[in-house]
């Protein structure tokens, strides 16, 4: 998992969990270059139905052959988080 994001050139100074892996991400900026990333990345889609966005918090779910990555942000708490799951 951790090479698939060093490919991608997502951060990897996470925590791993049951094939989870969780990134919290330092700021809004770094939030902003996860998602133009996955947006650009060959071979990774978004899933639509999956992503929202109001005033308070913003998701956006993408999936690649073999992983799911999560991006999250919560606007008040200014908390941003990058997901990798094994499908």
């Amino acid at each position: 998992m951790i090479d698939r994001l060093l490919e991608l050139g997502l951060p990897t100074d996470g925590v791993k969990r049951d094939g989870t892996y969780v990134i919290e991400l330092s700021n809004s900026n770094q939030y902003d270059r996860c998602l133009a990333t996955l947006e650009k990345a060959q071979g990774v889609s978004e899933v639509d139905t999956d992503a929202t966005i109001n005033y308070d918090s913003a998701s956006a779910v993408f999936e690649d052959d073999k992983f799911t990555f999560i991006l999250t942000a919560d606007f008040i708490k200014d908390t941003y988080t990058l997901i990798a799951k094994e499908q």
